[in-house]
């Protein structure tokens, strides 16, 4: 693999303004680890009820478990805002199998079954809707990376009809291939901001300079990748030449030994 390198084009270029009815659009975050990710979404959410706005949420198990434990701890009362519909929890695996077909997502059933969900949630709330998203994050640990770009398209295309912010959320640990590189400048370009990890919190928030920091991380990664297959692949290469001497070894004493045997049997 060559040294990976961030595009020279103009960054700014990957981040095309969405026609997105709400001003903050659809934003990414690319996240290193789960606990800063879900303190991140514990922010975010609290602020939204807060506000006695509506949240979809379309999450793993294991991230709607740690939120609503955080939500709880901070005093949020997350239980009354599911009975009121403003919060809205749906399992990212179960909701991508009701609108996937034949490993993509299909648009029709994917405008009813999340634009329904989006639209209860601003009727039970003040008209304001903010959803998160991990299916797309769902699909590429499933190594399907067109179809996650692909649903990424048609969240922007069911912004047109529905008016919502969408955060959308992927680990960068998945991000550790040279080929993964140009899926996240498609990525990036499907989105109207990127949201910085914290590792990034104390460094410039301009979309260039995060674009640039997340594109290194993903270099880094695949560097790394590489490094380990690489020396893994030599200690198989090593393994193998010494079976193979063994083998040949153990050969050439069973063929001398067998050419022994016949010529002390002759008379």
């Amino acid at each position: 693999m060559s040294m990976a390198s961030v595009p020279s084009h103009d960054h700014s270029s990957a981040f095309p303004q969405k026609n997105m009815r709400d001003p903050a659009g659809h934003v990414v975050r690319f996240y290193t680890d789960d606990s800063s990710y879900l303190d991140a979404l514990d922010r975010s959410v609290e602020a939204v009820l807060k506000a006695g706005d509506a949240v979809v949420i379309i999450g793993t198990e294991s991230h709607r478990s740690g939120l609503m434990s955080r939500l709880s701890a901070c005093g949020s009362d997350a239980a009354r805002a599911i009975e009121e519909g403003r919060l809205i929890l749906l399992d990212a695996a179960e909701t991508l199998s009701r609108f996937m077909a034949g490993g993509m997502p299909n648009p029709v059933p994917f405008a009813n079954v999340v634009g329904t969900h989006i639209e209860r949630a601003r009727k039970n709330g003040n008209g304001r809707v903010s959803a998160y998203g991990e299916m797309v994050a769902v699909l590429w640990g499933e190594g399907k990376f067109d179809a996650a770009v692909s649903l990424e398209r048609l969240w922007n295309q069911l912004a047109e009809n529905h008016s919502f912010t969408l955060h959308c959320a992927y680990p960068m640990k998945g991000f550790d291939r040279e080929e993964h590189g140009e899926y996240l400048l498609k990525i990036c370009g499907e989105h109207s901001s990127i949201v910085p990890d914290e590792i990034f919190a104390s460094q410039s928030r301009a979309q260039d300079n995060i674009f640039a920091s997340t594109y290194l991380v993903h270099t880094t990664q695949a560097l790394q990748t590489e490094k380990t297959e690489r020396k893994e692949a030599e200690k198989l290469l090593r393994r193998r030449e010494a079976e193979f001497r063994i083998s040949l070894r153990w050969a050439t004493r069973y063929t001398h030994c067998g050419r022994s045997s016949t010529s002390s049997a002759r008379p």
